[in-house]
């Protein structure tokens, strides 16, 4: 979704506006659920199958990354990568974004850089663009020899993708007392319809109170306060 600045009675608010491909980007997803994909080399005129390995395994994300992109241009005319080792992974219509996860057994996949996400979010529209414009494709897939098979798939927003039950204010992985990773929570609690965007905006700010390895607090807070005063949660 976008957000539209407008005036009512003399205020700035926002309200939402969805990508109008968003039924189509989320039904040519689920259309990829069951499907087989063949993983194989060619060398001196024959087809050689890749076999289950670390290294296989290493590669599937930026694998799938491919096959799904070129999956959904099928359908999908405005649909671009994004910037190479850079957020997102797709845009639709030079507006809408879309990132790409995928995990075989349980979702241990890293959202976003903790440092690098809050930085998005205090640019100008950061929250409009990271919250509310952005959409996480997630794929669950198993290893079948040389062929990778989906099994599942969710399209979430950041809010329905962390968790606010641990021990910090949403799911992060702290190594030796830094704050490295925002993570997911578990598949269940991505059925869990209560969240919401206030709540994973609250959440965030409570972090960056907490986070250890975060500078200048008080000027990211404020920048991101007066940018939720124009947001109509």
């Amino acid at each position: 979704m976008i957000l539209i600045l407008e005036m009512v009675q003399g205020k700035d608010i926002l309200h939402m506006d969805c990508d109008p491909d968003y039924n189509t980007i989320k039904e040519q997803c689920q259309q990829l659920v069951g499907k087989d994909y063949v993983l194989s080399v060619s060398f001196d005129s024959k087809i050689l199958p890749l076999e289950n390995n670390d290294g296989l395994i290493n590669a599937v994300g930026s694998i799938l990354e491919q096959i799904i992109f070129l999956e959904l241009k099928k359908e999908l005319p405005y649909l671009e990568r994004g910037p190479k080792q850079k957020s997102p992974d797709y845009y639709n219509r030079k507006i809408y974004e879309y990132e790409l996860k995928c995990f075989e057994k349980s979702a241990g996949f890293d959202i976003s850089a903790y440092n690098a996400y809050i930085e998005q979010l205090v640019l100008k529209n950061g929250i409009c663009r990271k919250v509310f414009n952005t959409k996480y494709l997630v794929f669950k897939y198993n290893l079948y020899g040389c062929k990778i098979r989906i099994q599942k798939f969710w399209m979430l927003n950041i809010w329905d993708l962390v968790s606010y039950t641990g021990k910090y204010p949403i799911s992060i992985q702290n190594k030796r007392g830094i704050w490295h990773n925002i993570r997911p929570s578990s598949e269940k609690g991505w059925a869990d319809n209560k969240r919401t965007a206030k709540q994973f905006i609250e959440s965030i700010i409570k972090s960056i109170e907490l986070c250890p390895n975060q500078l200048h607090k008080d000027k990211i807070i404020q920048k991101l306060y007066a940018q939720i005063t124009l947001l109509p949660i």
